[in-house]
């Protein structure tokens, strides 16, 4: 049996994808974007102030964070989830792009659906 792990390299989504017969673009890290993207799928890092990688990725036009953020300003308006589908220290933002992305591309809007939201707000 095989467990799932965070994947960190973009070697390793580019053999995801391949898998799941998944078309990308381009793989490009935050510092390589100077402009809005044009259509098609693309998978990128972004670097947090310690060195950290976070994938993120876009497809024609629209966002996708597991963590539920928007995207940077270099991109333009971009329609985006706002759901939260990684834990803060999950390693799993790249599975999450290549799920998003087949959802995109095979046509299944629901595919997320399932997840829970760890956006969640918790009263007394």
């Amino acid at each position: 049996m095989e467990l799932v792990k965070g994947i960190t390299s973009d070697n390793e989504l580019i053999e995801l994808a391949k898998k799941l017969n998944i078309h990308i673009d381009d793989i490009l890290t935050i510092d390589e974007v100077k402009k809005p993207l044009p259509k098609g799928s693309y998978i990128i890092l972004l670097r947090r102030g310690n060195g950290v990688g976070h994938w993120v990725c876009c497809h024609n036009g629209e966002w996708f964070d597991s963590t539920g953020i928007g995207p940077p300003a270099v991109f333009g308006k971009m329609r985006y989830n706002q759901i939260q589908y990684q834990s803060t220290y999950s390693e799993h933002c790249g599975i999450y792009c290549i799920l998003w992305l087949y959802s995109k591309q095979k046509n299944r809007p629901t595919l997320l659906s399932g997840f829970t939201n760890f956006d969640i707000d918790f009263v007394n």
